[in-house]
């Protein structure tokens, strides 16, 4: 039989009734709380999930009573919208963002993205192929991230891994480009490119577990542990407050010393 932690338990309840009470920020505190005792409890990590998609409807719908034609506000909702499954409602919505903003790159991507579900990955890199052959969508980062996704789904790993290293060129710097990249390289065992790549948006977000677990198994692939340290300790110096981390160098701390 699993033992309950009851802090956990009593955390876990305590979020709950504030989200159905829509105190969503307490209610990201008390779960947040939790998570730096349990960091990996699926519960608390779904029910943060769930709290910043409540949380996100409520006041993205309240800004469109006062603005029904905000751009900006329609195109969170859609995406909103999108997490939730209710494809048809953001493929609607989105299509009304690229009427307002035909230049959204963006919105580009998701709209397509979303008319082509249920399409093969064949039909739909026929398909993506073609738009990248336009002028004014080849330098779209986005469709070549969807792409790489795409060739993904195909198991063509390299040539994924060239379409997103196409995307960051276009948008250096973006999370989630090098995130999608990095998880490439760990895929196909290239471990150093793999860490290398990853250390930039964990630094700039150490609570996302799959980015953490996927780069501290990188480092540890290549034996890079002093490596593994300096990220670390960069983490904590721009996030103190994720206490998790300490305990991760503690025990990197002790292998470090056994070489």
């Amino acid at each position: 039989m699993v033992r309950v932690n009851p802090y956990i338990k009593m955390k876990l309840e305590r979020a709950r009734g504030l989200v159905s009470a829509k105190d969503y920020s307490q209610a990201q505190q008390e779960v947040q709380e939790a998570l730096e005792e349990a960091p990996n409890n699926t519960e608390l990590l779904t029910l943060l999930a769930n709290i910043y998609t409540g949380e996100a409807l409520y006041y993205t719908q309240l800004a469109l009573e006062y603005d029904p034609e905000n751009p900006f506000s329609l195109k969170y909702l859609a995406q909103i919208y999108k997490k939730q499954n209710e494809w048809e409602r953001a493929l609607e919505i989105y299509q009304k963002v690229i009427e307002l903003m035909p230049k959204d790159e963006f919105c580009y991507k998701e709209y397509l993205q979303l008319k082509a579900r249920g399409w093969t990955p064949q039909k739909v890199e026929g398909e993506l192929k073609a738009i990248l052959r336009v002028s004014d969508k080849k330098d779209n980062p986005y469709l070549h991230a969807l792409r790489g996704q795409n060739l993904k789904s195909m198991g063509q790993w390299e040539e994924a891994i060239m379409e997103y290293q196409k995307a960051i060129q276009l948008a250096p710097g973006d999370n989630f480009l090098l995130k999608q990249l990095g998880f490439c390289y760990s895929h196909l065992q290239r471990y150093a490119e793999a860490a290398e790549t990853l250390k930039i948006p964990f630094i700039q977000n150490p609570n996302d577990i799959y980015v953490r677990t996927a780069l501290i198994a990188a480092y540890k692939k290549t034996k890079n542990i002093d490596g593994l340290i300096a990220v670390l300790k960069e983490a904590l110096g721009k996030h103190p407050e994720v206490k998790s981390l300490y305990g991760i160098l503690r025990k990197l701390y002790q292998i470090a010393s056994t070489f």
